[in-house]
C-alpha cells in the first residue's frame, strides 16, 4: 500500500470527513506522547495521531483510523462522554453506575467501528491499523 506523507494524510482526512458526514471543521495533530488516536473537543473538535502510527501504517489503513475518530465527532461522543463522567462523579458510590458506564464505553467504541465498516467497505485495512497501533 501507499505509505502516508504529511500531504496524503491531510487528503485522506478531508476525503473521509465527507464519507463519514462530518461538516465542521475538525483539526488533525500528531504528537510524540500520544500512544493511540483520540479525539477531543465538541466545539472545535481535534483529531489527534500518535507520530508513531503515521510511519507505520499504508494509507488505506490511516484511513480506517481517521474514520473511527471522525465517527466519534459526528456521533457528538465528545459532548456524551462529558455528560456521562459528570454522572458518574455524581453517583460514584453506586457499582451499577460504573459498570453501566464501562458498557456505554464499550457499545460507543462498537458503534464507530460499525461506521469505518459500512462508510469505507474494507474491514481488512481497518483490522489491519488496529493491529498495528496495538504493537506500537
Amino acid at each position: 500500500g501507499i505509505p502516508v506523507s504529511e500531504i496524503n494524510i491531510l487528503q485522506a482526512f478531508a476525503r473521509v470527513a465527507k464519507v463519514v458526514g462530518v461538516r465542521k471543521k475538525v483539526d488533525l495533530l500528531s504528537h510524540p506522547s500520544v500512544v493511540s488516536p483520540m479525539t477531543f473537543g465538541w466545539l472545535k473538535p481535534v483529531v489527534i495521531l500518535p507520530c508513531a502510527a503515521l510511519n507505520g501504517l499504508t494509507i488505506e489503513q490511516a484511513e480506517s483510523i481517521l474514520a473511527h475518530e471522525l465517527a466519534h465527532i459526528q456521533r457528538r461522543d465528545f459532548l456524551v462522554n462529558l455528560l456521562q463522567s459528570i454522572a458518574e462523579s455524581v453517583l460514584f458510590f453506586h457499582p451499577a453506575v460504573w459498570w453501566v458506564s464501562g458498557q456505554i464505553r464499550k457499545e460507543r467504541e462498537f458503534a464507530c467501528d460499525d461506521v469505518v465498516i459500512q462508510t469505507l467497505q474494507k474491514p481488512s485495512p481497518y483490522l489491519e491499523a488496529l493491529v498495528r497501533l496495538e504493537a506500537l
